[in-house]
């Protein structure tokens, strides 16, 4: 690499340049700045060319982006300085950077994993999970650690009695009867005795239902640097 070296000038430019040189000429209250090359001509310099913020995101941090809504930038490509992919699967943005996509199971149990394959990744040939084809949500704490969806335990009982003189009525919410037989004995001689009696138990009674355990939700793609 070439020392630069740097001048001030008040006035202008010299009639000769140095090769590799910044010059600082005098303009106003202010000066201009002048870039050589190695040939000493001088050539235009980004000093102050624009601000990616897609350089500033952290590798391996997972982000959400509103890809639906017009104007949303998603982070480019071909851009050498880095790479994103996006975590879904079969997806052509994420074209040459991963390998060994596997997607098995049905909704709501989709399991889909991919392979880094980007040389230049500190990442590279470390599996990464697709989560917006698996619906996967993020949840903080024990960092890896994958789990299924699950319903905190939910326990009940019924009491069998040997004698009793009435069919029931009062089950409510999610509990509910059917198939109920009856005929008239007992001890007594008079009075319902029940033969036979079907009970359930069914949250959709009481309940939004559906065939996972979900939060109130609204979806987003997931990206996530991997250079």
């Amino acid at each position: 690499m070439a020392v630069i070296k740097h001048h001030k000038y008040v006035a202008s430019l010299p009639g000769t340049l140095e090769a590799n040189s910044i010059y600082y000429v005098r303009a106003g209250s202010g000066f201009d700045i002048y870039v050589t090359n190695s040939s000493g001509t001088i050539v235009a310099y980004p000093l102050n060319r624009s601000i990616d913020v897609w350089e500033f995101i952290p590798i391996g941090a997972e982000f959400p982006i509103d890809a639906t809504t017009t104007g949303v930038a998603i982070p480019p490509t071909d851009n050498p300085n880095y790479r994103y992919i996006k975590l879904t699967a079969s997806d052509s943005y994420n074209t040459g950077v991963l390998t060994s996509e596997s997607v098995s199971g049905s909704a709501p149990l989709v399991q889909a994993t991919a392979v880094i394959n980007d040389a230049g990744s500190p990442m590279n040939g470390q599996t990464v999970r697709l989560i917006n084809t698996e619906r996967r949500s993020i949840r903080p704490g024990s960092s890896g650690t994958v789990e299924a969806d699950a319903l905190q335990n939910i326990t009940g009982s019924i009491t069998n009695q040997q004698q009793i003189t009435a069919i029931p009525t009062g089950v409510a919410g999610a509990i509910g009867k059917s198939g109920v037989t009856t005929s008239i004995m007992s001890r007594s001689g008079t009075g319902a005795q029940i033969d036979g009696i079907t009970v359930d138990f069914d949250a959709s009674r009481v309940a939004r239902t559906a065939n996972e355990t979900r939060i109130k939700s609204l979806g987003r793609d997931y990206y996530k640097r991997i250079r």
